[in-house]
């Protein structure tokens, strides 16, 4: 139940940052705190975002597992002709 009670606990845990205007009115323990309060919550926006990164993978693995990945075709790598003429004619009339 440690961990239950440690969610229950950053649920109601609140931090509260000097605003952004009032940072030049602080000593320099007031500095210093803001500071590492700043990263508290820095650190905590980052984990929910890897978080949700990590489980939009998961799924998105899950969904194509069912079908399996069509190889391009080699001709998609080189382009056109026709695109390939254009360019060198652009490249001769620059000339």
């Amino acid at each position: 139940m440690s961990g239950l009670a440690a969610i229950v606990a950053n649920m109601f845990e609140t931090i509260e940052l000097p605003g952004p205007e009032t940072v030049s009115d602080l000593d320099d323990l007031g500095l210093l705190d803001a500071m590492a309060l700043a990263t508290v919550v820095e650190t905590a926006a980052i984990d929910v975002r890897v978080a949700a990164i990590q489980e939009i993978y998961r799924r998105g693995l899950r969904a194509a597992m069912g079908s399996a990945p069509k190889p391009s075709s080699p001709r998609a790598a080189l382009g056109s002709s026709r695109r390939r003429r254009r360019k060198a004619r652009k490249r001769r009339r620059r000339r």
